[in-house]
């Protein structure tokens, strides 16, 4: 949504989708992979877990959480920065997004009407 949300041509609106969701997701995968390492070599050198066990799961599931920690100041930065839009609030019964638009009525075809752009975004 960082393309109708913005009024973006589809090329900036690609460079500013890479610019915040590539740097979250990095930050994210540090923490998850991190912790997987730590798995792998330290908590369980012999014999590993593998993806077959329960455990394996387990332990990949606090690696998310993990990385949930780890990426969650770069994402705080990046929606103070601009970068990225933040989950936005209701307001008169419509969803009213950091970069000022609001987003409500249906148009057709799971597209959304943005008040700001007076457009239908999908």
């Amino acid at each position: 949504m960082i393309k109708p949300t913005r009024n973006l041509s589809p090329a900036k609106g690609l460079i500013a989708a890479i610019k915040s969701d590539t740097l979250a997701i990095l930050t994210f995968e540090i923490g998850l992979f991190a912790w997987m390492a730590l798995t792998y070599f330290i908590f369980f050198p012999k014999p590993h877990l593998v993806p077959t066990e329960p455990g394996y799961w387990f332990m990949m599931q606090i690696g998310m959480v993990l990385g949930f920690f780890t990426s969650y100041p770069l994402n705080w930065w990046l929606i103070k920065a601009g970068w990225k839009d933040g989950m936005g609030r209701l307001d008169a019964g419509n969803l009213v997004l950091r970069s000022g638009a609001a987003v409500g009525d249906v148009c057709g075809r799971g597209a959304v009407y943005i008040y700001k752009y007076n457009d239908c975004a999908v």
